[in-house]
C-alpha cells in the first residue's frame, strides 16, 4: 500500500516520500530507497534488510545500519516543515535516532527514541547555533513491538518545535530565538550520523517531509494508512477557533483647572471573529498598550494603541477632548467623550463594527465631560456643572476562561468638582475617566484571545483549559506569537 496503488495520501506541500510498501520505491532488494517525487535516492548501508510486514519496510538492526540521503534532501534553511514517519520500534534502551541532519556543527536538527527497558520518549530536538536551540519530547510512551506514526512540525524561524502521534496532536514548545537550519550535512534515517551507536533498531515503512504551511492534518494520512496496523480512524474534524482582538482604550481629557472638565476616553476597537480560520503555522500577536491620560493644563487624552492578529487589527480608543477647549474627542476604534466646554464640543468618532462615537458636552452649558464611547452603545453626554457623560457600554465575552467586559469608555469628567480616576483594568480595552484640574486617567491595555475546543494544539500566550476548551491569553503589550503545530 503505496503512493501509487494505495490509500490516497495527502500530496499538497509534500516534498520528500520514501515508502518500503510501494515497489516503485523500494522494489523488495537493492542498495537505495528512491523519493517518489523527484527520484532522489538514499544508499542503504549495514545491515538494512526488507520485510514484507505490513506491505513493505526496511529493518534495521544494527550501528552500520543507515539510508544516507544527500544533503540537498530535507534542507529548508528558515523554512517550516514536517516529518512524517511510520515505525516500529523493536529495541529501546538509551538514545535511538529515526533521523539526524548533523555535520557536527551548527545549525543541526534530529527526531530520536529515548527510554529503557523497552519504552522511551519520542524527541524533536534542533540547535540554530551554540546559544539557539530547542528540544521537545512526546507525552506518548512508546512501546517496542508496536506501529506508530508520528508528525514532528519544526519551525526554525521562531525556534519552536511540535509533534503528532498516530494523528493526534502533543502540543509542542519553543525555544529561544530562531534561524536557518540550512546545512550541507545528508539526511541519515534510521541512525545518528555522529554517533552510530545510538541507531534505530527496528522497521520503518516510509518517511515523508511536507513543508509545514500546507500540511494541516496529519490525521489524514494516519487514517489513511494506518487501519492496515490494527489502528481504528482518528477524528479529522478541524478546531473551530474563536478570536478576540481588543485594542488599548484612550486616555481621559483633562480640564484647565476651573470648571470645565476633559471628555473620557473612548474604547480600544474589539472585535470577536467566530470560526475564524487560523493559518497554520506561526501568527503575529500585537497587543497595544492604552493611551495616557491628559496632564497639565487643558490637554486631551492620548489615543490607544492597536491590537492584531495578523491582518485583523483593532484600532486604538480615542482619547477624551480637553476641557475648556473647543477641540474635539479622538477617534478611534470608540470615539473619545467631548471636553466640557462654554459652546458645542464635538465627540470622536468609532470604527464601525469595532466601537461607537463618544459622548459630545452640552453646548448650552457644557462644563462636564461627554463619555468616551463603548464596544456596545455610544458614550453619553456632559450635562451642565455637575453631570458628566458616562462611557458607553463594552460587550462580555468569556476568552480567557472567565466573563469579563471588555471595551468600556471612561467617564466624563465632573466640571464641578475633582474626581479620582478609576484604575484601569488592566487587558480590557477600557477608556480613561476625564478630569477636571487633576490627571485624568488612562486608558487600559489590550488583549487577544484565542479559544478552541479539545487539547492544545498550539503555543503561545497564556495557555489554560476550562470546560473543554483551550485557550491562549496574550496580554503584555508589545508583539509575540502564536503557532499552530
Amino acid at each position: 500500500m503505496g503512493f501509487n496503488n494505495g490509500p490516497k495520501l495527502v500530496t499538497q506541500g509534500l516534498d520528500l516520500l520514501v515508502d518500503a510498501a510501494d515497489p516503485s520505491s523500494y522494489p523488495g532488494s537493492g542498495t537505495v530507497w528512491t523519493d517518489l517525487r523527484s527520484g532522489t535516492t538514499g544508499s542503504l548501508t549495514g545491515s538494512v534488510s526488507y520485510t514484507s510486514e505490513y506491505y513493505g519496510g526496511l529493518t534495521f538492526t544494527d550501528s552500520s545500519s543507515a539510508v544516507i540521503f544527500p544533503g540537498s534532501t530535507a534542507n529548508y534553511g528558515t523554512g517550516s516543515f514536517t516529518v512524517e514517519m511510520a515505525f516500529k520500534p523493536d529495541y529501546i534502551e538509551g538514545r535511538h535516532y529515526l533521523m539526524s541532519k548533523n555535520s557536527g556543527s551548527f545549525p543541526n536538527w534530529a527526531i530520536y527514541l529515548s527510554g529503557s527497558s523497552g519504552q522511551g520518549r519520542l524527541w524533536s530536538e534542533f540547535n540554530i547555533d551554540a546559544s539557539v536551540s530547542c528540544s521537545y519530547s512526546s507525552s506518548t510512551v512508546f512501546q517496542t513491538g508496536s506501529v506508530y506514526q508520528v508528525d514532528v512540525r519544526i519551525l526554525p524561524g521562531i525556534s519552536s518545535s511540535g509533534i503528532y502521534v498516530n494523528g493526534v496532536t502533543e502540543n509542542g514548545a519553543s525555544g529561544n530565538g530562531g534561524g536557518s537550519l540550512e546545512t550541507t550535512a545528508s539526511l541519515f534515517v534510521g541512525n545518528y550520523s555522529q554517533d552510530s551507536t545510538q541507531n534505530f533498531s527496528g522497521s520503518i515503512y516510509t518517511v515523508k517531509t511536507y513543508t509545514v504551511q500546507s500540511f494541516t492534518q496529519p490525521s489524514l494520512n494516519f487514517n489513511a494508512r494506518m487501519t492496515m496496523y490494527g489502528y481504528s480512524t482518528v477524528s479529522t474534524v478541524t478546531p473551530v477557533f474563536d478570536l478576540l482582538v481588543v485594542a488599548g482604550g484612550g486616555g481621559g481629557g483633562k480640564g484647565p483647572g476651573n470648571n470645565f472638565a476633559g471628555g473620557g476616553g473612548g474604547a480600544g476597537g474589539l472585535q470577536y471573529l467566530q470560526n475564524y480560520n487560523v493559518p497554520l503555522g506561526s501568527s503575529q500577536i500585537i497587543v497595544g498598550a492604552g493611551g495616557v491620560g491628559g496632564t497639565g493644563g487643558a490637554v486631551p487624552g492620548q489615543s490607544g494603541n492597536n491590537s492584531s492578529f495578523n491582518t485583523v487589527v483593532s484600532t486604538g480608543g480615542g482619547g477624551g477632548g480637553a476641557g475648556g477647549t473647543s477641540t474635539p474627542g479622538k477617534n478611534g476604534g470608540s470615539g473619545g467623550g467631548g471636553g466640557g466646554y462654554s459652546s458645542p464640543t464635538a465627540a470622536g468618532t468609532g470604527v464601525d463594527g469595532q466601537g461607537f462615537a463618544g459622548g459630545a458636552s452640552d453646548g448650552n452649558n457644557g462644563d462636564s465631560g461627554g463619555g468616551g464611547g463603548g464596544a456596545f452603545e455610544q458614550g453619553y453626554p456632559g450635562l451642565g456643572l455637575s453631570s458628566s457623560g458616562s462611557g458607553g457600554a463594552g460587550l462580555s465575552y468569556n476568552m480567557t476562561g472567565e466573563l469579563l467586559e471588555y471595551s468600556r469608555g471612561g467617564n466624563g469628567g465632573i466640571g464641578s468638582q475633582i474626581t479620582t480616576p478609576r484604575d484601569p483594568i488592566a487587558n480590557s480595552g477600557n477608556g480613561g475617566d476625564g478630569n477636571r484640574s487633576q490627571a485624568a486617567g488612562s486608558g487600559s491595555s489590550g488583549i487577544v484571545a484565542i479559544r478552541y475546543s479539545g487539547g492544545p494544539i498550539a503555543i503561545g500566550g497564556e495557555i489554560t483549559q476550562s470546560e473543554g476548551y483551550t485557550y491562549h491569553v496574550f496580554r503584555t503589550v508589545g508583539t509575540s506569537s502564536f503557532t499552530i503545530f
